[in-house]
């Protein structure tokens, strides 16, 4: 395994710690995603047999949740994922350790070849495709398996190079309304909103089942068709992934090509594709070149799915923030203005502000006469105020996406006298969020801005952002008519609809 760069953290614990620490992340993983989490992602698993379905769910969670909880090298904020376990002649000898590399292979890599060092940018033709890091994510079931693998055992991992070290400037929901427009030059990889295209991946007999995965996991079975795993020296992804050629007879519908999935020469990523094997006995017909051998299951998360994730986890990091304010000053900040000409700073926290976006902007004068004069919202101090967020909130913009709702009796005007209190005391000023009827309160995540029809029904066109209309972040009728009820935090999700309610304080 190559040295981590500087700041960057691995699990250091012995194997039975690491089994506790990805336990941990599996309940923090579930508790922010909920019920939806769960449904969502078994709906992206593709896979031609149940066998082999565990080893691919369990590595999809501990990637899920090493991204969530930014546990493993190479994870800086919540929608990263860790880089691939690959030969590394940087290890000497090159092996499968189970341990993520910091380095991702190229496209015209050979076996035994250097891998380039993954910096804060990449090549275009930058390939992040290998083992499963399982030692690093804590998958000690992985550690009896021999580094040959014979049976195909330990899964595959292929991740899109938007997700790298920080390629794209800010990870958050507007990455989900980018578009791959041509890589521009390695140098500006930071700078472009989507320097790759998200991974492809199809169904057995071509057809593209999504264009937007951030991930694809490749369970790959027994060797086929003179596959030879050689334990010295130990083999690339040839040796254990399939190929198959689906011909021009085959049955409609059907997208005939060259398929191959441990391809590495694919020109600047693009078109860079996953497939899916044949269920077992349907192989054999005319439709597909013979013999076929390909046993490969697949199992992909898109990007969409991976920030509504990435999503919850920010929202819950922000409301966490909030309660810890209430415990040091007895009640909740002013929201900050969602208007980019506002008076006061867009983002800024201003006086009396009852509902707007969270405060996470720094003020711009300490002169302004709507700025919050309590000395908690003192960004210009020497001392760091109460309410302040770690980098990859910041740098990830996530205060841009959270809009915030407090009680008039909870906020500096009336402040409670300890953290056990009940704000003011007042009564008839809380907020109501379906059976939370009594909140102090709130945050809803207002998710990536809706440009496409079915629009928000509180907007009835496309949402743009900044904006002086809360309709432009907020979906619902109930969520923008500026009374103190809101939506249920249990209200499903649509096309049109991506608002997610989460009660700060009861």
């Amino acid at each position: 395994m190559r040295r981590p760069a500087p700041g960057l953290r691995l699990f250091a614990q012995p194997p039975s710690a690491q089994r506790g620490a990805v336990l941990l992340v599996m309940v923090l993983v579930l508790l922010i995603g909920g019920a939806w989490f769960g449904l969502k992602l078994l709906g992206s698993a593709r896979m031609a047999a149940p066998a082999g379905a565990h080893g691919l769910m369990a590595a999809r969670d501990a990637l899920l949740g090493a991204s969530v909880a930014m546990v493993v090298a190479g994870v800086t904020s919540p929608g990263r994922l860790p880089p691939p376990d690959f030969l590394d002649p940087a290890e000497g000898p090159a092996n499968y350790d189970g341990n993520i590399n910091l380095a991702c292979a190229r496209a015209a890599w050979t076996n035994g070849a250097a891998l380039p060092a993954v910096g804060g940018t990449l090549p275009a033709d930058i390939r992040c495709f290998g083992r499963l890091p399982w030692a690093s994510l804590g998958l000690g079931e992985f550690g009896a398996v021999p580094q040959a693998d014979p049976q195909g055992i330990v899964p595959w991992y292929a991740i899109s190079a938007n997700l790298i070290t920080g390629c794209i400037p800010a990870l958050n929901p507007g990455v989900r309304n980018t578009a791959y427009t041509g890589f521009a030059a390695p140098a500006t990889c930071k700078t472009v909103a989507q320097p790759f295209p998200w991974l492809t991946v199809r169904d057995y007999r071509g057809n593209v089942l999504t264009t937007r995965a951030a991930f694809v996991l490749i369970l790959p079975g027994p060797s086929l068709g003179g596959q030879n795993r050689t334990p010295l020296p130990l083999q690339g992804p040839a040796a254990y992934l399939d190929a198959v050629t689906v011909t021009p007879g085959c049955n409609q519908p059907c997208v005939p090509g060259d398929y191959n999935n441990a391809r590495f020469d694919w020109p600047n990523n693009v078109g860079l594709s996953f497939i899916q094997c044949a269920p077992p006995g349907s192989g054999t017909d005319a439709g597909f070149a013979q013999p076929y051998q390909c046993n490969d299951r697949l199992l992909y998360v898109t990007i969409d799915e991976l920030m509504e994730l990435a999503e919850r986890r920010a929202l819950q990091y922000a409301s966490d923030r909030l309660q810890t304010f209430f415990a040091t000053n007895f009640f909740f900040p002013y929201a900050a203005p969602h208007d980019p000409a506002a008076a006061s700073g867009f983002g800024e926290c201003q006086n009396g502000l009852l509902s707007g976006l969270i405060p996470h902007v720094k003020e711009s004068s300490a002169l302004d006469p709507l700025r919050c004069t309590h000395p908690a919202f003192d960004f210009d101090s020497a001392n760091p105020p109460p309410l302040t967020f770690e980098a990859w909130f910041n740098t990830n913009r996530w205060g841009d996406y959270i809009y915030y709702a407090v009680a008039a009796d909870c906020t500096q005007a009336s402040p409670g006298a300890s953290a056990a209190a009940d704000c003011g005391g007042a009564s008839g000023a809380r907020l109501a969020a379906g059976a939370a009827a009594n909140a102090r309160a709130l945050l809803i995540s207002a998710g990536a801005p809706i440009l496409a029809a079915p629009f928000a029904a509180s907007r009835g066109a496309a949402q743009t952002r900044p904006s002086a209309l809360v309709s432009n972040y907020l979906d619902s009728i109930e969520n923008t008519n500026g009374d103190n009820r809101f939506d249920a935090p249990t209200t499903a999700l649509s096309s049109a609809y991506n608002d997610k309610t989460l009660v700060v304080a009861p």
